[in-house]
């Protein structure tokens, strides 16, 4: 048969036949060998969400062992089938976390903690110069191999740390004398938040940009690509800016309450409110909200964006998964407390007591709860990586989604039947 033919056949089949056609003959069993078969079928099903794995890791290097490793944990995801430990305890709350392809670092107290992401061995901590004794760190961001957070007197210094030895590269005060409490960073701008947005020039180390208009409250979030900064103050807008022209170009409101926390990705924003809820905005409908996502029952302190999927965490203890691969849906809920969570799946709520409110968009699907563990410690940090959630308490807790099939390799099994 044509390779042609065969992959227009395989197109129309989902994950459960494409496996059980194996099964039919031999000759089925070999065509679905065809590496740029799974190659292709990884990007059109998983976009580019599957990018972040390092599958050296996995000792895996075919992309039909990929696929089908991809496949296993957006599956245990939306099942919840995971493993949980506790990394590390702490006097002090944990109050951010980051997790990129390389590192995972995290802020306790007076210091940021580095890890490796895959192993999880700590790798070094940072310790800024805080000369007035200020008991914990604000703010931190994670570019590439360097590190930004807030330093020096009342927070209004900015420290640039060198992630593969730890060292202090540079510093320097803002022009600001108000405490810096949100920071990002990328290849060009580091951006903080105080009273004003500033954005500097990594560079020269100067300001380029500062957006500033009558509002009340300092910036508690920031988030900024190629073109736009957004940014939230301790209100319930957000305001979105073009970064070259200096120019307010979107207000976003529509939140009963202080806005907590936000995300910006790609087409979607996604805010976290001390309404109790959560809502999707879309950038190519002029940021238009295009779901209030409901369920926790206190204030959304916490929130991140990663691929297909939100992870927010409440005052309530809760943590919950929204698949957002087409838009919101509610994939899970689990719950962290400061005691071992027990691993055993619980009944979730019904969709009616979930208090969810769509807007009636084409592309937007019904929220769906998958399950629930309990627990009741208020959560202050949250953030993943394609198989792995990290939660913040006086804990840091990890889950890990990298985890079998509890009845076994359904791809070993077909291979020795048919080798």
């Amino acid at each position: 048969m044509p390779r042609e033919v065969l992959f227009r056949i395989f197109s129309f089949l989902d994950s459960k036949i494409l496996l059980q056609i194996q099964f039919v003959c031999k000759y089925w069993y070999q065509a679905t060998r065809e590496e740029n078969l799974w190659k292709d079928r990884l990007k059109e099903t998983f976009h580019n969400w599957f990018e972040d794995f390092d599958f050296n890791y996995f000792d895996i290097t075919l992309w039909r062992d990929i696929y089908w490793k991809t496949h296993q944990i957006y599956s245990n995801w939306h099942k919840t089938r995971q493993s949980s430990k506790i990394l590390r305890s702490y006097e002090r709350t944990i109050r951010q976390i980051q997790v990129t392809q390389k590192y995972l670092g995290y802020a306790h107290g007076a210091e940021i903690e580095l890890r490796d992401q895959f192993s999880q061995d700590e790798l070094f901590h940072i310790r800024p110069d805080f000369t007035d004794g200020v008991p914990y760190i604000k703010c931190f961001h994670i570019f590439d191999s360097k590190l930004v957070c807030s330093a020096g007197p009342g927070w209004t210094h900015i420290n640039v740390y060198d992630l593969k030895d730890g060292r202090l590269v540079c510093g320097w005060p803002s022009v600001e004398p108000h405490p810096i409490e949100a920071i990002a960073f990328s290849d060009q701008f580091i951006v903080t938040g105080s009273r004003k947005c500033i954005v500097w020039d990594v560079n020269t180390r100067t300001p380029v940009q500062t957006f500033t208009e009558q509002q009340r409250g300092v910036v508690n979030s920031i988030q900024f690509d190629d073109n736009l900064l957004v940014c939230s103050h301790k209100g319930r807008k957000v305001r979105i800016w073009d970064i070259k022209s200096g120019k307010r170009i979107f207000t976003v409101q529509g939140h009963q309450h202080l806005i907590h926390c936000l995300q910006y990705d790609d087409n979607i924003l996604a805010t976290g409110s001390k309404d109790k809820t959560l809502r999707i905005w879309d950038k190519y409908k002029g940021f238009q909200c295009s779901a209030v996502l409901r369920g926790h029952t206190e204030s959304v302190r916490t929130l991140n964006l990663q691929g297909w999927k939100i992870v927010s965490g409440s005052k309530d203890g809760d943590v919950r998964i929204w698949d957002v691969s087409g838009n919101p849906n509610l994939v899970s809920t689990l719950t962290s407390s400061l005691n071992d969570l027990p691993n055993t799946l619980q009944k979730s709520p019904s969709l009616d007591e979930l208090f969810y409110d769509i807007k009636p968009t084409k592309s937007i699907p019904r929220p769906r709860s998958i399950g629930r563990l309990s627990g009741s410690d208020p959560i202050f940090s949250v953030a993943s990586s394609s198989s792995r959630l990290y939660v913040g308490t006086k804990n840091l807790r990890v889950y890990d989604f990298n985890v079998e099939n509890p009845s076994g390799t359904v791809w070993d099994k077909i291979k020795s039947f048919f080798e």
